[in-house]
């Protein structure tokens, strides 16, 4: 092992916490980089990671149009209090109303699942698995009919210009 992995492993070992995880005896994976849905360690094996879509990076890692966006954003404004207004959240808002079935309007339970299953859905990659994964959620916590489910679904897929969502629109998008 050399000296920088070393000092990588133990400079993580002793100065940070692992979720989930007894912290004594530990062996975590030493990631260099990522792309997409793989993770790379330092030896250069491809790890497909299947925590990232789970809990923040669900289109992928390194997509350009998300680095875009989020470095464009930064340079405005990283963050306000909730009880602030941005352009950017009003618009979201707006638009997840505009996409998502029922009225979005405040209701929080909705805004949050749209919001969740709008970022999931990425219309390059295994888009079955997304609209899959998507319909099951709804099928699992919400009410809606089969038909309000496919609409959703079909809504997210043109909205993220996927364009195979006309021709498969009746085979639940």
């Amino acid at each position: 092992m050399s000296d920088k992995k070393d000092r990588t492993l133990k400079y993580n070992l002793d100065h940070t916490l692992f979720s989930w995880s007894k912290q004594k005896g530990i062996k975590p994976l030493n990631i260099k980089r990522a792309k997409g849905i793989y993770l790379f360690d330092d030896d250069g094996n491809k790890i497909m990671d299947f925590s990232s879509g789970l809990m923040n990076v669900n289109i992928g890692h390194g997509d350009q149009r998300v680095t875009n966006a989020v470095v464009n954003q930064m340079q405005k404004v990283s963050y306000v209090t909730p009880s602030a207004i941005t352009q950017v959240r009003g618009e979201l808002g707006k638009k997840l109303a505009e996409i998502c079935p029922g009225d979005l309007n405040k209701s929080l339970t909705k805004v949050a699942l749209s919001t969740a299953l709008c970022v999931l859905y990425a219309s390059q990659g295994n888009r079955d698995t997304y609209c899959t994964a998507i319909a099951g959620v709804l099928i699992k916590h919400t009410d809606w009919e089969d038909k309000e489910i496919n609409d959703f679904i079909f809504k997210i897929a043109t909205e993220s210009n996927d364009d195979e969502a006309d021709k498969r629109s009746s085979k639940g998008s």
